[in-house]
């Protein structure tokens, strides 16, 4: 079985149900129907099936699709995949794709939701923000 790489983990998306991911368009790799192995920075974070794709042009990437696949607006997703794929032009062809996970590593991905809540408690240090994450 093939797998699927992530460096990232913006909003935690790795750890919910139904995940999402723009990939450089590789025709005939990404498959609805075909399960994929997750890793996260080393770690198998469990078995996911891709459940759709839609491949659009770099030129066309707008905020909708930006902010759901890495939180992020369409400028910053474009200047991260430039960075990415330096041969990137107008018409490069990317391809957003949903996943669904079918198994789950339940300890590396409990680590990714820590490793990302420690994250937000830095990122909102200050005391007046602090009061948003005690119920």
């Amino acid at each position: 079985m093939t797998h699927l790489s992530f460096s990232a983990n913006p909003a935690t998306k790795c750890a919910t149900q139904i995940f999402s991911d723009i990939r450089l368009h590789e025709p005939g790799k990404l498959i609805p129907g075909e399960k994929k192995n997750i890793w996260y920075r080393g770690s198998d974070l469990g078995e996911a099936e891709i459940k759709s794709f839609v491949n659009f042009y770099y030129e066309n990437i707008n905020d909708t699709i930006s902010f759901l696949a890495f939180g992020k607006d369409s400028l910053s997703v474009k200047a991260m995949l430039s960075r990415f794929y330096p041969a990137v032009h107008p018409k490069t062809i990317f391809t957003f794709i949903t996943l669904e996970w079918v198994s789950r590593n339940i300890s590396a991905q409990e680590a990714l939701v820590a490793e990302w809540w420690q994250s937000l408690t830095t990122q909102y240090s200050n005391p007046h923000q602090q009061t948003l994450f005690h119920y």
